[in-house]
């Protein structure tokens, strides 16, 4: 897995979470919390499911909620998503 690679985009996804005023608080908190997810998927080597369903189906949950209003924050989530795919998370 790509693990440099995700770690820069989930930097990147928390410092935008830091700097855009855009964000309801509890947006700022759903996204924090599935980056939280992502974070523990990369570093969990069997790549093991949170109570409410797999990390892509958060991702996926998070880029349609905010697909209208912020699509470079969609983008990522994007992103993210297809890298974790692509290295048979689920």
């Amino acid at each position: 897995m790509p693990r440099q690679r995700l770690h820069k985009i989930l930097q990147d996804l928390r410092r935008e979470l830091d700097s855009t005023e855009a964000l309801t608080e509890q947006d700022r908190s759903m996204l924090s919390g599935v980056v939280d997810q992502i974070r523990d998927a990369i570093d969990d080597s069997d790549g093991s499911k949170s109570e409410n369903g797999t990390v892509l189906d958060s991702l996926d949950s998070a880029a349609l909620h905010f697909e209208a209003e912020h699509p470079l924050l969609t983008k990522t989530l994007y992103q993210i998503s297809e890298i974790l795919r692509s290295a048979g998370l689920t």
